[in-house]
């Protein structure tokens, strides 16, 4: 998370939140919702920056957290904003993780 902070200095008031400061499972999801924001805006670097970033917590930290509070909350599926490009952004750890929980473009939302 420290990293986090210092990588995307603009998310650290959401980090900083003191109802849930230092929980890493919220955390992370807020990191999910500013990567959607970067997809839903067709913001290329920014996603590159987000997925290379998760990429690398991914190889050194808590996979699970990032799993269950990062990719699921990722949305790849084409609607109002043209989302599955991202997809192929992903890493390959990432991607394969991803499929497994049924996070990939052809999945839509119930």
């Amino acid at each position: 998370m420290a990293a986090m902070r210092i990588e995307f200095p603009d998310l650290v008031d959401e980090l900083d939140d003191e109802t849930w400061c230092g929980l890493l499972h919220v955390e992370t999801g807020c990191f999910a919702r500013y990567t959607m924001t970067a997809l839903d805006s067709g913001d290329r670097p920014k996603v590159k920056r987000c997925f290379d970033f998760a990429r690398h917590a991914w190889m050194n930290g808590d996979q699970n957290a990032l799993g269950v509070s990062y990719l699921e909350h990722l949305n790849f599926a084409d609607g109002k904003a043209p989302r599955s490009w991202a997809f192929a952004l992903l890493a390959p750890p990432l991607r394969h993780a991803a499929e497994q929980l049924g996070v990939s473009p052809g999945y839509q939302r119930p």
